[in-house]
């Protein structure tokens, strides 16, 4: 598959245009959507229409930088004109914004072809998505949640990226389940108007891509324009800190393998040097971030709950009537618990530049068609599980991205995970690239069910 940088090129020296491109996408939708159940809307003649107009603005010498031209699509709880915005509920199947997210304007603005929006977990409150979705991977398997309809799709190849939104691991989680590139900004790094019934003082949007590069090009355009090419180089020395342990909740042994080679082949790299390092004190803050969000999220959401609630469903239901009764109380020292996290990081840190750590515990679970079998006992003590490694970095605001590092016995992908200082996405970047360059990676070309032995 071609990345965003190589289909750029080909644009602009006329091997394709942006309408080989939209009739490639559609292609590949209908070969893979009645397996991934990737998206809950697309318009097909609205994209064509869109790189006709796109097209011709290169011909005439009108160019808005790298997406120009290029499909994408966007997680169903971004608001976007032109589509419904419905958060993945039955609930809100009608409801439209009637205006574009900021995130979403800036990427039209630059170019981008809107194929249509994706499939997630309702109301992005849990681990699962709508429909549900397949893995490309390996289509007896979830994609990850709540972004994983946009990482299914991008990880098919129907889209060149997409953006999501990451309350707890939402954008990293996926990508590290599809295989891809995601990247969780510094908090409040991007706008966050137009994302439906965000937990605000938490979430992030963020790209899901097939390549660090390409990933830097959306994160450019979504940060709102800021500039990420002064990026370090190999002859100033980068010191990597490696957590691989974490007690309460150990890696599945090919994922702890598999991150002690990405961490082995990083310190043979020239200009970088890795230490190992113990991060402490942070067990609980997958605690503070739930007990942040539900209330966040659930607050918008009172009324639906209290009229409607039988058309929401139950692992969402159970989780926005957590939020209603948690007490204020516990609210605030969640909140006032962030500090105490961000003192343990910045402690762990210190020497250092960048952490490196598995995104999940496990690579992609197996698809659940009936979530109201699922014991809510289950549910819950799941999503603990599968944030431990990633919603510290929410808590914190730290930008974190995730790419893909091998794959288990059975084909599916292991995520690993670099975290940076506030505002150093560069580095966070940087580091990536170092290690994407030392392997190369493939996507499935056609649906196939891998035949799973867990």
């Amino acid at each position: 598959m071609i990345t965003i940088a190589h289909a750029a090129a080909a644009l602009r020296n006329g091997t394709i245009t942006p309408t080989d491109l939209v009739v490639s996408s559609f292609k590949r939708m209908a070969a893979w959507e009645s397996t991934l159940h990737a998206f809950v809307d697309y318009d097909e003649a609205k994209a064509l229409a869109t790189a006709l107009l796109l097209g011709d603005e290169l011909e005439r010498g009108v160019d808005r930088g790298p997406l120009h031209g290029i499909p994408i699509s966007i997680k169903d709880n971004i608001a976007t004109r032109d589509f419904p915005t419905t958060g993945g509920s039955a609930f809100f199947r009608e409801y439209r914004t009637g205006y574009d997210a900021d995130a979403v304007k800036r990427l039209r603005d630059a170019g981008a072809i809107i194929v249509g929006k994706n499939a997630m977990h309702e109301l992005a409150l849990g681990d699962t998505n709508q429909s549900p979705v397949a893995n490309p991977f390996d289509t007896s398997c979830n994609a990850g949640a709540s972004s994983g309809g946009t990482a299914a799709a991008v990880a098919a190849g129907v889209v060149f990226a997409g953006i999501g939104s990451d309350s707890g691991g939402s954008v990293r989680i996926p990508s590290a389940w599809c295989g891809l590139v995601g990247l969780k900004p510094t908090y409040h790094a991007g706008s966050l108007h137009g994302l439906f019934g965000a937990a605000y003082t938490i979430d992030h949007i963020g790209p899901l891509a097939r390549s660090v590069e390409d990933a830097k090009i959306m994160y450019e355009v979504v940060a709102g324009g800021k500039d990420v090419r002064d990026q370090p180089t190999k002859s100033a020395r980068v010191r990597i800190g490696a957590i691989t342990e974490f007690t309460d909740v150990p890696a599945a042994p090919e994922v702890a393998h598999a991150v002690d080679e990405a961490v082995m082949t990083l310190a043979a790299l020239d200009g970088v040097e890795v230490t190992t390092v113990e991060l402490l004190g942070v067990e609980d803050a997958v605690f503070a971030a739930l007990a942040i969000i539900w209330p966040e999220v659930s607050s918008q959401y009172r009324e639906v709950l209290r009229v409607h609630g039988s058309e929401i469903g139950i692992a969402t239901r159970t989780a926005l009537a957590i939020g209603e009764l948690l007490p204020a109380s516990l609210y605030v020292i969640a909140q006032r618990s962030r500090a105490h996290f961000e003192r343990q990081l910045h402690a762990a840190m210190v020497g250092l530049d960048v952490l490196v750590q598995p995104t999940c515990w496990r690579t992609a679970s197996p698809l659940m068609p009936n979530q109201a079998e699922r014991h809510r006992e289950d549910l819950f003590r799941d999503m603990f599980k599968l944030l431990r490694y990633t919603c510290l970095f929410n808590v914190t605001g730290y930008p974190a991205i995730s790419m893909p590092c091998g794959v288990d016995h059975v084909g599916r992908p292991i995520g690993l995970q670099f975290v940076a200082r506030p505002g150093r996405e560069d580095l966070l970047l940087q580091v990536a690239q170092w290690y994407e360059d030392t392997r190369p990676w493939k996507f499935p070309e056609a649906p196939s069910r891998v035949v799973s032995n867990s």
